[in-house]
C-alpha cells in the first residue's frame, strides 16, 4: 500500500496496513519526499524542510515507523520525488530549472530543479543515505527526469542533442546514486513513464529517461502502464483504457526487452476510473493476471484518491493470504494512493 507522509503521522495507519496485509498485500511505499518539497522526517541535510505550514515532520520517528512495518514482515519502500520540488524551489531558485526571462520553471504550483546541478544531486543523495541508514529495503526515485510541459534549455540545440544532454544528467544522478547506496544494501527503483516503452525520440528528448540505461544503474524499473494515459488512437487503439490487455502486456514485453534482465519490472497499474468504461475489479485483475504473464516482477496499483475497494475484493485471489508471502526482496503487490503520487490523474 502507499502511503503519503502526513498517512504515516497518524496511528490508524497501521490498521490500513494490516487491512492490507489480510488480503494478501506485502509492502509498503511511503513518502519521504513529495513533489511539493516537504521531507516527511527529520533529516540532517542543511537544504531539508518540512513543508508550507508544518511546524515538525509528520513522520515523528521513522524509526518506529519502519520497526513496526519490518514487525509485520513487509517490504519497506521509500519514495523519493526528486527534480519537481516545490520547497526547494522557494528556498533556493537558484536551483531551478529556468524560462528564457530567468523565472523558475513551475508545474501544478511546484518547481522544476536542475536534475545536474551539484547541490541538488547532493541533496537529494543525502535523503537517500539517511532513509538507507534507517532500513529501508528500497529507495524509489519518482520524477526523475525532466518537465514533459514545454521547457527548453538555451543549449540543449536540436532535438537529439536535447535527448542527449538530458540522458547524460539523469544517468549521472543514477550512477552516483548507485555507487553511494551500495555500501547499504538497499534497492533502487526508478518510476518512469510507460510511453517510454516504444522509445520515441521525441519522448527521450523531453524526459531523459533511456529505459536501457536506466537498466544498468538500478535494481527495478517501475513503468506507469497506465492504459487511460495513452492518446486515443496510439497503437490503433480506440479507446486506449479500455484495452488494458494490450498496453500492459505489450509495455511490460517491452520494457522487460529494454531490461534484458539487468533490472527487474515492476509496473504501476492502473486502479483508478479515469477514460475506463466498467471500472472496477475485474478491470485491476485484468492488469495484473496480464503483467504477470508477460513476465513483470510484481507489480503496484496506483489510485490517485486512496481508494481500494474494487482492488481489496479480488486481491484475495491475486494474492492467496493463505500462502505464506515470499521473501521480502519479492514484491508482489504495492498499492499506491494519494495525489500527487507519480502523475496526475487527469494528465494532458
Amino acid at each position: 500500500i502507499y502511503l503519503t507522509g502526513p498517512a504515516c503521522g497518524v496511528s490508524s495507519v497501521l490498521q490500513r496496513v494490516d487491512n492490507f496485509i489480510a488480503v494478501g498485500g506485502n509492502a509498503v511505499v511511503f513518502d519521504a519526499k513529495d513533489i511539493d518539497g516537504g521531507v516527511s522526517f527529520y533529516s540532517r541535510h542543511p537544504l531539508a524542510s518540512w513543508g508550507a505550514g508544518r511546524e515538525a515532520p509528520v513522520i515523528s520517528s521513522l524509526d518506529d515507523m519502519i520497526d513496526r512495518f519490518d514487525n509485520r514482515g513487509l517490504y519497506v519502500v521509500a519514495r523519493l520525488a526528486l527534480f519537481l520540488d516545490g520547497e526547494l524551489g522557494r528556498q533556493r531558485p537558484d536551483l531551478a530549472l529556468q524560462d528564457s526571462t530567468g523565472t523558475p520553471w513551475s508545474e501544478r504550483g511546484c518547481v522544476w530543479i536542475d536534475p545536474a546541478h551539484p547541490e541538488v544531486i547532493d541533496y537529494n543523495l543525502g535523503l537517500a543515505m539517511e532513509l538507507a541508514q534507517a532500513g529501508v529495503d528500497e529507495i524509489q526515485f519518482d520524477y526523475v527526469r525532466y518537465p514533459t510541459n514545454g521547457w527548453r534549455g538555451r543549449d540543449e540545440g536540436t532535438l537529439e542533442e536535447a535527448a542527449l544532454k538530458r540522458r547524460e544528467a539523469i544517468n549521472g544522478f543514477l550512477a552516483v546514486a548507485r555507487d553511494s547506496l551500495d555500501r547499504y544494501g538497499v534497492k533502487i527503483s526508478a518510476d518512469l513513464f510507460g510511453i517510454m516503452a516504444w522509445g520515441s525520440v521525441e519522448d527521450l528528448a523531453l524526459t531523459g529517461q533511456d529505459v536501457a540505461m536506466i537498466a544498468d544503474l538500478v535494481d527495478v524499473i517501475c513503468p506507469m502502464i497506465y492504459p487511460s494515459h495513452f492518446g486515443p488512437g496510439f497503437e490503433g487503439r480506440k479507446r486506449p483504457g479500455d484495452d488494458p490487455v494490450y498496453f500492459i502486456g505489450e509495455g511490460v514485453r517491452r520494457f522487460q526487452a529494454m531490461a534484458a534482465g539487468r533490472a527487474e519490472v515492476r509496473p504501476w497499474l492502473q486502479a483508478f476510473s479515469y477514460r475506463v468504461t466498467d471500472f472496477g475489479g475485474p478491470y485491476i485483475a485484468t492488469q495484473v493476471e496480464t503483467a504477470r504473464a508477460s513476465g513483470s516482477q510484481g507489480w503496484c496499483l496506483w489510485n490517485p484518491g486512496c481508494r481500494y475497494g474494487p482492488a481489496l475484493e479480488v486481491m484475495p485471489e491475486l494474492c492467496d493470504p493463505a500462502v505464506p508471502r515470499p521473501p521480502a526482496g519479492s514484491v508482489q503487490v504495492v498499492a499506491r494512493g494519494a495525489v500527487p503520487a507519480s502523475e496526475p490523474v487527469p494528465e494532458p
